[in-house]
C-alpha cells in the first residue's frame, strides 16, 4: 500500500487569505507628518501593499524595522540625524532581507546610482511620482526574491 502525502496550503490551514498573505508590509520613514499621511492613504489604495508603520527619522527607522518587520521600506532622503542614506546602509547590513526604497522631492540630479547602490537601497524614485503603478513596479523589480 502506498501512501500519499498531501499537502495542505499555507492559507487554507492558517485561514488567510492569497491576498493577505500577499501584501507587502511598508514602512514610512519621512520627518514630514503630511507626507506620511499621504504615503499611509497611498497605500491603503494599492492592491498587495499595507501600512506597518511610520517613523519621523532614521534613527527610528532602525528601531521600527526590528519591531515591525516590514518587507519595503519607503524612505526620505534627507532627515535630521542620520538620514536616508546612512539609515538605508545600516539596514542593509542588519536586515538585508529588507527593501528599501529612497525618496525624495529633487531628482536623480541629488542622488547619483552609485549613491543609491552604495547605500544598499535597492532604488531610488521621486515623491511626486509615487503612484499605485510605481509601488507595484519597484516592489516587482526589487522586492519579490
Amino acid at each position: 500500500m502506498t501512501t500519499m502525502n498531501l499537502a495542505i496550503p499555507q492559507e487554507a490551514a492558517t485561514g488567510a487569505s492569497r491576498a493577505e498573505r500577499a501584501d507587502v508590509a511598508t514602512l514610512v520613514v519621512d520627518d514630514q507628518a503630511p507626507f506620511r499621511e499621504v504615503m499611509k492613504q497611498l497605500l491603503a489604495v494599492t492592491p498587495g501593499f499595507r501600512f506597518a508603520g511610520e517613523v519621523s527619522s532614521g534613527e527610528e527607522a532602525v528601531e521600527a524595522v526590528d519591531s515591525l518587520s516590514p518587507q519595503l521600506v519607503l524612505m526620505d532622503v534627507r532627515m535630521p540625524g542620520i538620514g536616508g542614506i546612512e539609515a538605508a546602509r545600516t539596514l542593509a547590513t542588519l536586515h538585508p532581507e529588507v527593501v528599501v526604497v529612497l525618496l525624495s522631492v529633487h531628482g536623480p540630479e541629488e542622488l547619483s546610482p552609485e549613491l543609491v547602490e552604495s547605500s544598499g537601497a535597492a532604488a531610488f524614485a521621486r515623491k511626486q511620482q509615487l503612484r499605485p503603478k510605481l509601488l507595484t513596479e519597484l516592489w516587482e523589480r526589487h522586492g519579490c526574491r
